[in-house]
């Protein structure tokens, strides 16, 4: 839970003084941190082609977000933090899923994280307005949903073949960014999903083409 929580705090504290383009690009490096860690952490085998995978939508999120760094502050050190401890949360969750399942995980994650924050509250809380309200309850049914989803998956795939897929955050960004707020994107940015779409493609071929030999 603390691998959740921490890497959650060490993000939001971050975008409070660096671009969001910026924080996002350092943040993104958490997929080469699975990749590097899941032999040692799950006794991964972690082949060229799947680094590769991992460079390459990295590479396309650059493209889209275009960072510019100009030193390295404390708040992108709490993002490189973050980012490792986010990628230790996705290993361990690779892990713990074999024994205990998606919903029992799931559910003790939530609890433990709603027990830890809710002693935070006080300190913190704002009363919203109802539009807000109805904004909470749909940003807690969307990650409830994408956390389920996200353990599910670690039930079925190594964590090292699910890194490159990691980078479809940023297209999804793109992409809704487009339908709610009008943002459309440029050459270069269509240019970025298309490198970040075709890591996943390969990697999602190649692994389908092993598991058939196999």
């Amino acid at each position: 839970m603390i691998c959740l929580l921490a890497p959650t705090y060490f993000f939001f504290y971050a975008i409070r003084t660096l671009p969001l383009a910026e924080a996002l690009s350092i943040y993104f490096v958490y997929p080469f941190f699975m990749t590097a860690l899941a032999p040692w952490v799950l006794g991964e085998k972690v082949g060229l082609r799947r680094w590769s995978a991992v460079a390459i939508g990295f590479a396309g999120s650059l493209i889209i977000i275009r960072p510019g760094f100009a030193d390295v502050s404390i708040p992108v050190v709490f993002l490189l933090l973050g980012a490792f401890t986010f990628a230790i949360y996705n290993l361990l969750t690779r892990q713990l899923v074999e024994a205990v399942g998606p919903g029992p995980l799931m559910g003790f994650q939530s609890l433990t994280g709603a027990l830890i924050m809710s002693a935070l509250v006080p300190l913190y809380w704002t009363t919203p307005d109802p539009s807000g309200l109805v904004l909470f309850v749909a940003i807690g049914l969307v990650s409830a949903c994408g956390h389920f989803l996200l353990i599910k998956a670690y039930r079925h795939a190594p964590a090292s073949m699910l890194a490159p897929y990691c980078y479809f955050e940023i297209v999804s960004a793109t992409v809704l960014g487009l339908v709610f707020f009008g943002n459309f994107p440029g050459a270069v940015t269509w240019l970025g999903v298309a490198v970040i779409v075709s890591s996943g493609i390969y990697i999602s071929i190649r692994e389908r083409r092993v598991r058939e030999a196999a």
